[in-house]
């Protein structure tokens, strides 16, 4: 999903010591290679950000309104797997007839495998992996299209080559840190018999601020907003007897025993989608509490403004401005949950909830 139209999925990301002055040139150090250079094994490079193939990279297409906009492209030459298997079987079967053998060994038959598919490289049109990235450098926050933790570790390395930073993925951990509170590992323990999930607690703790307090608050650059958690809901555990993840849609989840019954078994709530409304303005979308994403977000409508530039930035600005009520709603949370005496009282308040049937 694309961070020019529609809905967008995102991680956040923060680049150690803020973006570069001299990006695009670093960039373009590390592009991606000619399709031509693409053998049987895959290549990797940055591009420029108006589409996948977008080289050589410079200012030109590097920055969109005062942005860092590039993708990370990973491409190779992959047949389908299918007709892959049946080349291989009918070369196989060809040496088989040359030869007058009833079998091939295990290394006659490794080197059939290998020559298929080098031969078969050759003819394959590339296939393209594309991960969109923004930088916004007032924010000192990046925004890509990484949600699993191994394109996230690819985005993370690549950056790290390039300009020789850390590029930090925003987590429960490291969000923590960045509002100047003390880490998960040293949370007070409130005797809860859970194991400690940083993001399932964040999460769990939002769904009943919503019923028991209004789901009301007060942002100082934001203002006034408030927010509603919906279904379906994906609720879960690390360790533990019996199923570790539960799977709650169709009806009214929120409102239904099933959910309920899986938090007192010890499970958080680590997926929900929610309704924002925040400074006039609104957000739906689905939270992913472990990994701290965003997940087909509807951004509040676009600017009224046939300029791509300027369409893009308002979008990139609505990104920042729910990445930042969601920090501050973290911040809440922090605020509770590090206070011993805080967490203790809310703890026994949650578990009374937990136990009431709606």
């Amino acid at each position: 999903m694309s961070f020019e139209r529609g809905s967008v999925s995102f991680r956040v990301f923060l680049p150690e010591g803020g973006l570069p002055d001299d990006a695009a040139a670093r960039l373009q150090k590390e592009a991606l290679p000619p399709l031509r250079a693409i053998g049987a094994d895959p290549v990797e490079g940055w591009t420029g950000g108006r589409h996948g193939l977008d080289v050589p990279i410079g200012e030109h297409n590097a920055s969109f309104g005062g942005l860092l906009r590039v993708y990370r492209v990973r491409a190779e030459r992959r047949p389908p797997a299918a007709y892959a298997g049946a080349m291989i079987a009918v070369e196989e079967q060809a040496r088989l007839a040359a030869e007058g053998r009833p079998v091939l060994d295990r290394r006659t038959r490794a080197e059939v495998r290998r020559e298929v598919l080098a031969r078969l490289a050759g003819e394959t049109p590339p296939s393209l992996r594309i991960i969109p990235i923004v930088g916004d450098p007032e924010a000192r926050m990046v925004y890509t299209g990484a949600m699993s933790e191994a394109s996230a570790d690819r985005i993370s390395t690549a950056w790290h080559r390039t300009f020789g930073r850390k590029l930090e993925v925003l987590d429960p951990s490291s969000a923590a840190r960045l509002r100047r509170a003390s880490e998960p590992r040293h949370w007070p323990d409130a005797g809860d018999p859970a194991p400690l999930d940083p993001g399932g607690e964040f999460l769990t703790w939002l769904w009943f601020v919503a019923e028991e307090r209004g789901g009301e608050f007060e942002a100082p650059d934001i203002g006034r907003g408030a927010f509603v958690l919906e279904g379906p809901l994906v609720l879960g555990c690390d360790e533990g007897a019996g199923a570790l993840e539960a799977v709650v849609r169709k009806g009214e989840p929120l409102a239904g025993p099933e959910a309920r019954a899986a938090l007192r078994a010890g499970k958080r709530l680590r997926r929900a989608r929610f309704t924002l409304a925040a400074g006039g303005l609104d957000w739906s979308g689905a939270f992913d509490a472990p990994r701290f994403a965003f997940r087909s977000v509807r951004l509040p409508e676009d600017l009224e403004s046939r300029d791509p530039p300027a369409v893009f930035v308002d979008r990139v600005g609505k990104v920042g401005r729910l990445v930042r009520t969601w920090l501050h709603l973290y911040g809440l949370f922090l605020s509770e949950r590090t206070d011993s005496q805080r967490w203790a009282s809310t703890s026994r308040t949650m578990r009374r909830w937990m136990e009431a049937s709606r």
